[in-house]
């Protein structure tokens, strides 16, 4: 039975760091951080079992930490699960991030990606072992049903959980297609401020319309596909600020306002991944209690 306590980047890291700390030593339990939670584990002395991060913008310092401290000799403890194409291409390239990810326009200079880049390269030697891991996405799916014909028809309906988990390319399928009635407003919103990149508009991407968070778009995903049985969350608390700038809430509020439209589904397919999923985070610091069962540390 895998244990997995998974710690995203918001504020209940903190205000739980104690009981971090003592799962960090217990046997039975093994730690996933995603994004720059690592940054946060790795400065108060310990190494995670796993990191896995999707976006370059908050890895970047995270992987100068570990090239400055680490060697090929003085290796990290920590499996990396790196989100690795199989034609090859990472996602430190702009155009792969754009096919799977992003919107048609990556603001971010060029300067940045070849740092970015260097920088992981850099750091893959000094992790005790690195999984590339095999995936595609809602959009890439949309977008270039020929790439994975079997799995075209998640382009139009990715509430199909026998075929997103148990495919014959043994493929992770990030993000989900729809969204809920509720977050109509919401999209107009943004849509004003011209916050939404101009393909959404012509397909109903949930997790590009920014109404789903990395939570249930990438990290649960990943859970289930490394086999977890029970998945414990904190830092991904849709109220707050982030661990590392509690006054920011970037990430944190906006696009988990709408949780429990993808975590229901995620409950209700416990039968394909035999995943339990539970918040170890107090009410008054989350919302994920209301959609999930939570448990006392």
């Amino acid at each position: 039975m895998k244990n997995i306590l998974l710690v995203g980047t918001g504020e209940s890291t903190l205000k739980m760091w104690d009981d971090l700390a003592r799962f960090s030593k217990d046997p039975n339990i093994e730690i996933m951080c995603y994004s720059n939670s690592m940054e946060l584990f790795l400065q108060r002395g310990i190494e995670p079992d796993y990191w896995f991060f999707v976006d370059p913008t908050s890895a970047l310092d995270t992987l100068k930490l570990i090239n400055d401290t680490y060697t090929e000799h003085k290796k990290l403890k920590t499996k990396l699960l790196t989100i690795h194409h199989e034609k090859g291409t990472h996602i430190g390239d702009i155009k792969t991030l754009n096919k799977y990810f992003a919107g048609d326009t990556v603001r971010l200079p060029l300067k940045y990606w070849t740092e970015f880049w260097e920088n992981l390269q850099m750091a893959r030697p000094k992790f005790s072992e690195v999984q590339d891991l095999k995936y595609t996405s809602i959009k890439s799916i949309n977008q270039n049903p020929e790439e994975y014909p079997k799995l075209a028809s998640l382009g139009e309906n990715s509430r199909q959980p026998s075929l997103r988990f148990n495919n014959e390319e043994n493929i992770i399928i990030f993000g989900s297609s729809g969204y809920p009635p509720a977050a109509e407003p919401y999209l107009r919103n943004i849509y004003s401020q011209g916050r939404a990149f101009p393909y959404v508009n012509k397909k109903k991407y949930g997790f590009m319309h920014m109404t789903e968070n990395k939570m249930t778009m990438v990290t649960l995903p990943v859970c289930a596909h490394i086999g977890s049985s029970n998945v414990y969350i904190v830092g991904f608390d849709g109220i707050g600020g982030r661990w590392d700038d509690p006054k920011n809430s970037a990430g944190i509020f906006e696009d988990s306002s709408f949780q429990e439209f993808y975590l229901k589904e995620w409950v209700e397919w416990k039968k394909y991944t035999n995943m339990n999923i539970y918040s170890i985070v107090e009410d008054k610091f989350t919302i994920l209690n209301n959609f999930i069962e939570y448990v006392q540390t």
